[in-house]
C-alpha cells in the first residue's frame, strides 16, 4: 500500500498485562490485532514460567519489541510511505482495513495488488474498496495467478479506479517503474529507479 501524504507517525504499540502486577510492554508491531497476538505471547510465557522455564522480564520485553512479521502492515519506506500487507483471507483483510482506518484516516491510499485466481478475491476486495483511492493491478508470478487485466476489470466493475503500471529498464539494466496516474491531458507520470 503506497501512501501519498505528509509525514505519518506510526508509534510502536504498548500492551499492559498482569505479571504479579500491572506491567507495560512495548510491542514492535502496529495494529490492534497485533496487540492481541502480544497478549497471547505474554500469557504463553506466564504458563511456561509456571512450568519451570526461566524467562526473565527483559527477555520478554526485548522479544516483544523485536518481533517481525514481514508483509503484515510492514512499513518499508517513509518517503513516500510504502506499506506492505500480504493478507489474503477475510481476517487479514479485516485487520488491514482497521489499520487503514486507525493509522491512515483521510489519507490517499494507492494499492499495488495482485491475487491468485483460486482466492475469494470478491470477499477480499469488497471491504477494501471504500478505503483505496486507486488500484494498480499486477499479475503474481505463480501458476495459480489471476491476470492483472482480469483483476482490473473486476475492480472497475465494482467502481474502483485503476491506474496503469508499466515496467521498463534503463540502459544500465536497472528496473524502472512508470506509474501513470490519470489519463489524457491530466496524466501525471511518476518515474522511480528500483534499487
Amino acid at each position: 500500500v503506497l501512501i501519498e501524504s505528509d509525514l505519518l507517525f506510526i508509534p510502536a504499540n504498548t500492551v499492559c498485562f498482569p505479571d504479579d502486577q500491572m506491567v507495560e510492554y512495548t510491542f514492535g508491531r502496529i495494529g490492534e490485532h497485533q496487540l492481541k497476538n502480544a497478549a497471547v505471547v505474554i500469557e504463553a510465557v506466564e504458563k511456561l514460567r509456571l512450568s519451570g522455564w526461566n524467562i526473565d522480564a527483559d527477555a520478554l520485553e526485548r522479544g516483544l519489541y523485536a518481533v517481525s512479521w514481514p508483509a503484515r502492515f510492514e512499513v518499508l519506506s517513509d518517503e513516500p510511505y510504502f506499506i506492505v500487507d500480504g493478507g489474503h483471507n477475510p481476517q487479514c483483510i479485516e485487520a488491514l482495513v482497521k489499520n487503514i482506518d486507525d493509522y491512515l484516516p483521510s489519507r490517499k491510499v494507492i494499492a499495488l495488488t495482485g491475487v491468485l485466481a483460486d482466492k475469494d478475491y470478491g470477499e477480499m476486495f469488497r471491504p477494501l474498496l471504500p478505503h483505496i483511492a486507486h488500484f494498480v493491478c499486477i499479475t503474481p508470478d505463480n501458476p495459480r495467478k489471476l491476470e492483472a487485466a482480469d483483476l482490473a476489470k473486476y475492480l472497475q466493475e465494482k467502481g474502483a479506479t485503476i491506474v496503469p503500471l508499466k515496467l521498463y529498464f534503463n540502459n544500465r539494466g536497472k528496473l524502472k517503474v512508470l506509474l501513470g496516474v490519470g489519463y489524457g491531458k491530466n496524466k501525471v507520470d511518476k518515474r522511480e529507479t528500483i534499487k
